[in-house]
């Protein structure tokens, strides 16, 4: 399955897979190529991207994307809605590979103010940008990249502006890292 060459407004892309009609090893490759998310926000997860894939491999592939301005609320008494505000990503046997692709200025409720992945994804970051700005907020406490499977690499640029701060802290979480791949943060600045 693939997309390109589109923009998406005020609207969330859901991709769920439930393992209808696959063979038990088929593998589902979803690529997105030069694809604007823009100013979406939603009550739940993945304001403009939730991805869900459930008992089937799967292969997402985000090329040459850019999302900016969306943003994931809490639902009333729910406190496992508001992650991701640009992507959520959730499924076992899951791989996601974003590359020269730039988050800006989205957010969450809860983690992952651009990115959010559930345990059992495997996340891969090339040549991204992680880019937010604030204009009074005091303490940043949320990661702007929140991966719950294992991170394979990382390179990406985070930047955050701030005209008045006092902290800034947390900008990524990771439960696990392969370290057998390089890790490396390029032009991480504050």
């Amino acid at each position: 399955m693939a997309i390109g060459n589109s923009t998406f407004s005020a609207t969330q892309l859901l991709v769920i897979s439930r393992q209808q009609n696959f063979a038990e090893n088929d593998t589902l490759i979803l690529t997105i190529t030069q694809t604007d998310f823009f100013n979406s926000v939603v009550k739940g997860n993945g304001a403009a991207l939730l991805i869900s894939s459930e008992k089937l491999a799967s292969l997402v592939r985000l090329k040459q994307c850019t999302f900016i301005e969306n943003k994931a609320l809490r639902i009333t008494n729910d406190i496992r809605s508001g992650n991701g505000g640009a992507m959520y990503v959730e499924g076992n046997h899951l791989q996601l590979e974003a590359k020269d692709s730039i988050f800006q200025d989205n957010s969450a409720d809860g983690e992952g103010t651009a990115l959010y992945t559930a345990p059992g994804v495997s996340v891969i970051i090339k040549n991204c940008s992680f880019h937010y700005y604030m204009e009074d907020v005091l303490d940043i406490g949320q990661a702007m990249l929140s991966v719950g499977g294992l991170l394979q690499n990382l390179e990406a640029i985070f930047s955050i502006e701030n005209k008045l701060y006092t902290s800034i802290r947390n900008q990524f979480k990771v439960s696990s890292i392969n370290l057998a791949n390089e890790l490396k943060m390029v032009n991480f600045k504050v």
